[in-house]
């Protein structure tokens, strides 16, 4: 009895968080089992115990099946089942439920392995054909909610310069809502949109661009208070943006360019696996097709395959220099496409069928993120022109306000015969008060658009780096030309002459 419980009580598993690629691994190397002649489900289970880094915490839980297995003893389906009960991730334990029938019943679990991968793909491939409408549809909604807002806000401004400021909590209130209907918006877009990595994680560019994003976003956010501190003009207001933006821009053109090579490199992975399993299934050899593809024009491949190549010659481990291979090229599809290659070749599978999966699944993920950065310039072209227009109309509007009340104001130092109570709080304060308020709804809208666009395109942090880079600049030039453009226009006018 003891030697029964023991087990159980280890082999219980911890809280476990399945990523969407991980899952996506898991059901690909299925598929790739799934080209086998047979299996047992032991083997199935030894399989996945060595695909740790492409499945995350599924390649642990085999893992640990397999060394209990070995130690206690224990029947590895058993151990299998009484694991899989403490599992809490709903589609993991309803596989695992399909997988425990499927073996009950003796059914081949090549056929089970085939129906669920191609269940899988079939579920993928319609996901991406729906995908460009329902991210239409997010940012076309995006793109309504900051039009109702820049007309509430220019309605409330009217409204309150006119007649008099009153109750401020209309306008506080206003500017606290947006974000969070914003926000609202992004959650929904974050349940939506399948995440994915576009850079392998942990790459020292990723940690540092993120890290220059979270300052930039700070430093953007503590700008309203040091303009209404030291009493900044607009004009120079808005220029303090154009450094931050310059920051960003140039970052980001830094940061393309390995953008670039790493979409390059995803774009020709197809021909590569291709070549790789052709020279591998003729040779017998993962090792000696490296040796053959050397000899080829790998555009992107070409000077990592070189390093790895020397590194075989010189009698090094292959599993070290394969992984060493893959970590130089940076890109997250590349490392689990080539990791699973390697696990399908060490399984004995035969390499020109399996490819084929990988292959479709490489296809399949590349079409939906051009999908996704079509998209992304659709909401760049809708985003970035409200943006615009809202810090353009707002100043202008506040600009032509202060030109009234000091009118008004001028009106009544002559005569008291006014029809309205038009410009009831005096000039100074309100113009200083439209300012800040501006100002900071410009700020908030340059963070959260950033954060939508860059949602939208996803991959890494350089679609919101961009996305900073061009609405910072864009509305520091625009405030800045607004500004300087209509107080000279309404100098030319005569309004502040002679005052």
């Amino acid at each position: 009895m003891l030697r029964q419980v023991r087990p159980i009580a280890i082999v219980k598993a911890p809280q476990m968080k399945i990523s969407e690629e991980n899952w996506d691994n898991f059901m690909l190397l299925n598929g790739m089992l799934a080209t086998a002649a047979d299996m047992s489900f032991q083997n199935y289970v030894e399989v996945l115990s060595t695909a740790s880094e492409e499945l995350g915490s599924l390649g642990n839980i085999f893992s640990r099946i397999r060394s209990l297995a070995i130690r206690w003893h224990v029947d590895t389906q058993t151990l299998l089942q009484r694991l899989l009960v403490t599992i809490k991730v709903k589609r993991i334990s309803d596989f695992f439920a399909r997988l425990a029938r499927t073996l009950r019943t003796g059914t081949s679990l090549i056929d089970f392995l085939k129906m669920e991968s191609s269940t899988h793909q079939l579920s993928e491939q319609r996901a991406v054909e729906r995908a460009e409408e329902r991210y239409r549809l997010l940012t076309d909604a995006y793109s309504s909610l900051l039009s109702s807002f820049l007309f509430l806000f220019i309605t409330l401004v009217i409204t309150s310069v006119v007649f008099g400021f009153g109750d401020l909590n209309h306008i506080i209130l206003t500017i606290v809502c947006f974000p969070a209907a914003c926000a609202i918006v992004m959650l929904l877009a974050r349940r939506v949109l399948p995440s994915y990595d576009l850079i392998r994680p942990r790459a020292r560019i990723i940690i540092r661009y993120r890290i220059l994003i979270t300052l930039l976003i700070i430093a953007t956010v503590l700008l309203p208070f040091v303009v209404f501190l030291l009493n900044l003009p607009p004009e120079v207001a808005f220029l303090t943006l154009i450094p931050l933006g310059l920051i960003a821009f140039i970052a980001y053109n830094v940061g393309k360019k390995i953008i670039n090579i790493v979409n390059h490199i995803d774009e020709e992975l197809p021909l590569f696996i291709s070549s790789l399993a052709d020279i591998t299934a003729s040779t017998g050899s993962i090792i000696e097709s490296i040796s053959v593809l050397v000899a080829g024009r790998w555009r992107w491949f070409m000077n990592s395959l070189r390093r790895l190549k020397a590194q075989l010659d010189v009698g090094a481990n292959f599993e070290r220099c394969w992984r060493l291979f893959k970590l130089e090229l940076l890109s997250r599809l590349a490392w689990n496409s080539l990791g699973l290659f390697v696990v399908g070749v060490r399984t004995g599978l035969d390499p020109d069928r399996f490819s084929e999966v990988l292959i479709r699944s490489i296809d399949l993920k590349v079409h939906a993120r051009r999908i996704r950065s079509a998209v992304a310039s659709y909401a760049r072209g809708l985003i970035v022109p409200i943006h615009c227009a809202f810090v353009g109309v707002t100043l202008m509007l506040m600009l032509i306000l202060d030109a009234f009340g000091r009118l008004t104001e001028a009106a009544v130092g002559v005569t008291s015969f006014v029809l309205l109570p038009f410009f009831i709080t005096p000039v100074t304060t309100m113009t200083t008060f439209i300012f800040i308020i501006t100002f900071m709804v410009s700020v908030i809208f340059i963070i959260v658009n950033s954060l939508f666009m860059g949602l939208l395109e996803g991959g890494s942090p350089f679609p919101i780096l961009r996305a900073l880079a061009y609405l910072l600049l864009a509305t520091g030039v625009v405030g800045f030309l607004t500004t300087v453009g209509v107080r000279y226009l309404i100098e030319v006018m005569g309004v502040f002459g002679g005052g």
